[in-house]
């Protein structure tokens, strides 16, 4: 080799060298820096998915104008292997972010006049106590529909009784939402004061229907599915729903139910009450509250359109309604509540979200807007919170949020 011919070949080689040095010294966060948005997003996923030995289901959706990011994780049942992956023909209960599709449901018969703030449940059900043999300290008749929105009704959260789950009726009679007022333990408050209920919008559900005069789920289909194209989203238990799809609830041992296993490993909540049923009694009784079944991308799409102010402008005034019921809480209000959404706050108390969570048994979900870069956030899993806390799907939503705002 001549001596110009080597020296070349050497530049080359020491510069390959330096360039090799200089990779491996990054850390993983240099690395995700300089990737594509979606690759850092599936990173960070990844990352939280590792920390936490994640093996249940979780599926992530990011939606703006610009990604259309969804990933499913895990597998849907720790306890039977015969279930498939986590993948997107598999469905999740996301629970109470169903109340941003009644409430939102709801102001749109309020804009077209069929429906007022004022109206009250006796309007609409005026011999509601005596129909269902309720006695009447357990219920406001003259809450409103404002304040059925906003939880200050002053009736109790039914869906806190245990025996909705152990002694539930739904199993071997016919299935009635209003039955469910049944199970509320605890004496009426004052109307005006904030008690999170889902009994509210179990009552919202059946003020639907009444005025509508449809079922509800049609109603849902009529207004939001099917003109946002929303294929994989259904409100149970008024649809038929092949029940395989459907991810299973876990809880983590010592929390909740106080259940024990080995390593921390989430329990299989349909191995350990009823064989078949929980995943149908599950629907009945969350119904209006937190009944409907989706899967990311569906609730992505939704949330989107729902608060973002370059999408569907069918639903501006509908959006209005939302944004103006929040408008005036501060970071000092942790979790404050509007009409059927929560305003949340990321650790630096300077941006914020509006959305909703969806916790129940065995399940967390979230579906979260952040105005600052126009994007919605939606995580849905299949498993409730360790006895530390963790896994925090607040920290993956705060940590995705900041990858897409940089």
């Amino acid at each position: 080799m001549d001596i110009n011919k080597r020296t070349k070949f050497e530049s080359l080689l020491i510069c390959a060298v330096c360039l090799f040095l200089i990779l491996s010294c990054w850390s993983d966060d240099a690395i995700i820096e300089y990737a594509t948005l979606e690759q850092r997003l599936e990173q960070v996923i990844e990352r939280f998915i590792s920390t936490n030995s994640i093996r249940t289901a979780i599926s992530i959706g990011v939606y703006n104008n610009h990604i259309q990011f969804v990933k499913n994780y895990g597998i849907i049942s720790l306890a039977n292997s015969d279930y498939q992956k986590n993948d997107e023909q598999t469905l999740h209960y996301v629970y109470s972010i169903t109340k941003t599709i009644i409430a939102a449901t709801v102001v749109s018969f309020i804009e077209e006049g069929k429906l007022s703030y004022n109206d009250t449940i006796q309007h609409f059900f005026p011999t509601l106590c005596e129909d269902y043999d309720i006695d009447e300290n357990y219920i406001n008749i003259d809450a409103t529909v404002y304040e059925l929105l906003t939880h200050t009704s002053g009736i109790c959260d039914y869906s806190e009784n245990h025996k909705l789950y152990s002694q539930n009726p739904f199993v071997s009679q016919s299935w009635d939402p209003l039955l469910l007022l049944h199970y509320i333990e605890h004496i009426r408050q004052n109307r005006g004061e904030f008690i999170y209920s889902s009994t509210n919008f179990i009552l919202l559900g059946a003020i639907l229907e009444k005025v509508s005069n449809k079922q509800l789920n049609e109603l849902l289909k009529e207004r939001f599915f099917l003109p946002l194209n929303l294929t994989a989203s259904f409100l149970m238990p008024q649809e038929e729903i092949d029940y395989t799809r459907i991810s299973h609830p876990h809880v983590y041992p010592n929390t909740q139910l106080n259940l024990s296993s080995d390593e921390n490993i989430p329990i299989d909540c349909i191995s350990v009450f009823f064989p078949l049923p929980l995943i149908e009694i599950l629907g009945k009784s969350t119904w209006a509250a937190g009944g409907i079944i989706s899967n990311a991308a569906d609730m992505s799409l939704w949330g989107y359109a729902l608060f973002s102010s370059h999408e569907n402008a069918t639903l501006t005034k509908i959006r209005e309604h939302f944004f103006d019921s929040v408008a005036n809480f501060s970071n000092e209000n942790s979790e404050a509540y509007g009409i059927g959404c929560r305003k949340i706050y990321h650790p630096n108390k300077k941006d914020w979200f509006i959305g909703s969570y969806g916790r129940s048994l065995g399940s967390e979900n979230l579906l979260y807007y952040a105005p600052q870069c126009d994007t919605c956030f939606v995580i849905l899993t299949s498993a409730n919170t360790a006895a530390d806390g963790n896994p925090n799907i607040d920290d993956l939503l705060f940590t995705l949020f900041e990858e897409v705002a940089k």
